[in-house]
């Protein structure tokens, strides 16, 4: 508790202290048992934050705190990973740098935005923090809700949240594993049952799943566009290569039309709310997007509006899927016959995209 004028200073985890022995000096590395976690989620009704010139406290982290002590700082990286009661993985955090997002800038104050924490590794005790979810799923487009955090507001959409349960830490160094239980407690202002947060978490891993499918997908399909691109600009010398130049630029649309743009968020696909666009690779990402922000907006089971989305979205999904397929097992091998007969490289043959189970 503060003031602006004085302060109280409060150390709110003392959990490691509790664990400090012999042992602990001796071992090369040591992960503490955690306390348990409370699994509450970030006040989504704030305005915007404080300017940063503004004094005023930080709240503690939210989410699982992970203490662990390291006799000499390891030469490799290191690797908190999460696994639930069944023995699934989670999440996995690492003391390797996270790749710079590849987008333009958010529309959003540079104070506000979240920044990566890779897991330190300094010789000594280090801590670090679980917010809880599993990995979030690649956007093409990220977006920052007006609810801001200082240097902490999260990029959206974020991965599910998981359940209230046992789950078990397994740090990694060295080549060495340490293991530590660590329970997640549910609010207890929230009043859902583990039936409902279950069915809540199960939609959200699939929304989270077919997102990170459809980038992949246009992704695979974007470096292929710039090797088409690379031969027509071939073929154009050729006086002899007007039927596979032809044949390129017809592909290539066909590729395009299923690939789709970079977008302008992950908040839909655009279109007139009356209409059905024809889908792409790049809108699935982004409709898949806005689901699962929605499904992971608040405690409680999906409701049927979202279950149906889900099942439209699987359908265009498997549409767009079996056209991909026709391009990669038809047309680009012939394709290829006519850039081989120009004595050109082939393209390469991506692999085949499959659609998400779209059963009820």
């Amino acid at each position: 508790a503060c003031t602006y004028g004085r302060a109280f200073w409060v150390l709110d985890d003392v959990t490691p202290l509790r664990q400090i022995s012999t042992r602990v000096a001796e071992s090369a590395a040591y992960l503490f048992e955690p306390a348990h976690a409370i699994r509450v989620r970030l006040d989504d009704n704030q305005d915007t934050p404080f300017p940063p010139e503004m004094p005023s406290g930080t709240n503690p982290p939210t989410g699982a705190i992970i203490d662990y002590y390291l006799k000499a700082a390891p030469e490799g990286d290191i690797t908190v990973a999460i696994y639930d009661a069944g023995g699934h993985p989670v999440r996995e955090l690492s003391s390797a740098p996270e790749p710079r997002l590849d987008e333009p800038p958010p529309n959003v104050p540079s104070y506000w935005l979240a920044h990566p924490h890779p897991l330190p590794k300094q010789a000594g005790t280090n801590r670090a923090v679980w917010d809880l979810r599993y990995a979030a799923p690649e956007a093409l487009r990220h977006d920052y809700a007006i609810s801001a955090l200082p240097e902490d507001t999260p990029l959206d959409p974020r991965g599910p949240l998981a359940v209230p349960g046992k789950y078990e830490i397994r740090l990694t160094v060295n080549g060495q594993n340490y293991r530590q239980p660590l329970l997640v407690e549910v609010d207890p202002r929230v009043k859902v049952t583990p039936v409902e947060m279950a069915q809540q978490l199960d939609l959200a891993l699939k929304a989270s799943s077919a997102m990170s499918a459809a980038f992949d997908t246009r992704k695979q399909l974007a470096a292929l566009h710039t090797a088409v691109a690379d031969r027509e600009k071939k073929l154009e010398g050729d006086d002899q290569g007007k039927a596979a130049l032809d044949s390129a630029k017809q592909f290539d649309g066909k590729l395009t039309a299923i690939e789709g743009g970079q977008g302008g968020g992950f908040g839909g696909g655009g279109g007139a709310p009356s209409t059905h666009p024809k889908p792409t690779f790049a809108a699935l990402n982004a409709n898949y997007g806005t689901l699962l922000v929605m499904v992971d907006g608040a405690d409680g089971s999906p409701n049927e509006a979202m279950r149906t989305a889900y099942q439209d979205y699987c359908k265009d999904m498997a549409m767009v899927a079996a056209q991909w397929d026709e391009l990669r097992t038809k047309d680009l091998p012939a394709l290829n016959a006519q850039l081989t007969a120009r004595n050109l490289d082939p393209l390469p043959v991506p692999d085949a995209a499959g659609p998400p189970p779209c059963g009820k």
